[in-house]
């Protein structure tokens, strides 16, 4: 049909929980929780969707942009993941885009661009360094920059 679903248990006393997290053609590809588990970030190729994990509502939509910035390789989504404190979502495309957004606003709050699909990326336990790995094996460990409300 289209639609992916994911059950969540643990929620209101055991019961189990069934939200909507994907309602393109496109399968879920990516999904990451926020650090306090209240929300949680599923991505298609094209775009990232936050859910109250208390509610199963969505909260927010981030749409990358769909412009190619690479002429070899799609701006496909290949992951996802939030800052240690929430403040900050980091997703990483194909075509090497790396944004920073504010998934309470969905403001894009900074981005970079890289050589090669982007494929793993952490954060440091203080949130102020990120960590990427490309698929041609080149590692970047980036400063991020301050959260501005």
């Amino acid at each position: 049909s289209g639609t992916e679903r994911l059950t969540f248990t643990g929620h209101a006393e055991g019961a189990s929980r069934a939200v909507v997290v994907g309602d393109t053609h496109d399968a879920v590809r990516i999904l990451a929780f926020s650090p306090d588990g209240k929300t949680l970030v599923s991505g298609t190729v094209d775009l990232l969707k936050l859910w109250s994990t208390d509610t199963g509502e969505e909260i927010q939509t981030l749409t990358p942009p769909k412009e190619r910035l690479s002429r070899t390789t799609p701006p496909w989504l290949t992951g996802a993941i939030f800052s240690p404190d929430g403040r900050t979502l980091a997703s990483a495309s194909w075509d090497g885009t790396l944004i920073l957004w504010d998934p309470t606003s969905g403001r894009q709050r900074h981005s970079w661009v890289f050589p090669g699909k982007t494929t793993l990326l952490g954060f440091s336990p203080d949130g102020r360094l990120l960590a990427t790995e490309n698929a041609n094996g080149t590692c970047y460990l980036l400063r991020v920059p301050p959260h501005k409300p």
